[in-house]
């Protein structure tokens, strides 16, 4: 801990490397979060169209049971095609991997209700309505509450897309903030801890350049700047003794010229 206080402390250029690493770091972050979202959208937005077709399929069964008499085979057949075709796209990959592994969740109960009452319910009753007719009508009264739950568990689809949406929306608003404020800081760093430091050692060797001796850099701490600032010191001491030597030796020399 001591010797990452001493490199901050010591270095200017490691202050800015760290925040540069955050900046960075955070960038990446952010794309990794931005393509993550983006793979998943595409996984629900596949699961919400999956889960749409379950609608129009309800009342294709439904047709095909409320379908009058005459060919009996053929409507017998479109019945066990219509709720075949129902259960292959209720157990369609791209809608059960949308779906969370966790019981708890809203979507989740919603699509295990679906599951088990078409498979309890709505499809004994379609097969059974192909030759009973109490069948087809307790089928028929019950298929309207079943397509409502369908469209239920669409809505908790969009939902759930819509709150992930909002949360990267919310998240990418706190990462730009942070990265705004990280580059204020960098500026800030720069100016206050090199730029005007700089400044003012220009102005002072000005000063020396035209014999002001008594100048000295302010900033004289253990970073490299504050380096500089000590050496520009001892250099300016060292050439106000030099000169103030020089001057002493010139008045002797003068006073002796004038003695002789």
């Amino acid at each position: 801990m001591n010797s990452l206080q001493r490199l901050w402390t010591h270095s200017i250029l490691v202050r800015v490397a760290v925040v540069l690493i955050a900046v960075t770091v955070l960038a990446l972050a952010v794309m990794t979060a931005a393509w993550v979202f983006t793979q998943q959208s595409m996984g629900k937005g596949s699961a919400i169209n999956v889960a749409g077709s379950l609608r129009m399929q309800s009342y294709a069964l439904a047709v095909a049971v409320a379908s009058p008499g005459g060919d009996a085979p053929a409507r017998a057949e479109a019945i066990r095609a219509a709720a075949a075709e129902f259960e292959r796209r209720l157990q369609s990959p791209a809608l059960r991997d949308s779906i969370s592994s966790d019981p708890s969740d809203p979507v989740a109960l919603v699509y295990t209700s679906i599951e088990r009452r078409f498979a309890s319910e709505v499809r004994p009753l379609a097969l059974a309505a192909i030759d009973q007719p109490g069948a087809q009508a307790k089928f028929l009264a019950s298929i309207p509450e079943f397509v409502q739950q369908v469209d239920g568990f669409v809505r908790q689809l969009d939902l759930q897309l819509e709150l992930r949406m909002t949360r990267l929306r919310w998240a990418l608003m706190a990462v730009i903030a942070v990265l705004l404020l990280l580059g204020a800081s960098i500026l800030w760093l720069l100016n206050n801890q090199v730029v005007r430091p700089l400044r003012h050692l220009v102005r002072a060797a000005s000063e020396v350049r035209a014999g002001g001796f008594k100048v000295r850099a302010h900033d004289t701490g253990p970073d490299e700047i504050g380096q500089l600032g000590q050496a520009f010191n001892y250099m300016v001491e060292d050439l106000a003794r030099l000169y103030g030597s020089l001057e002493k030796q010139v008045a002797d020399k003068t006073a002796d010229l004038e003695r002789k």
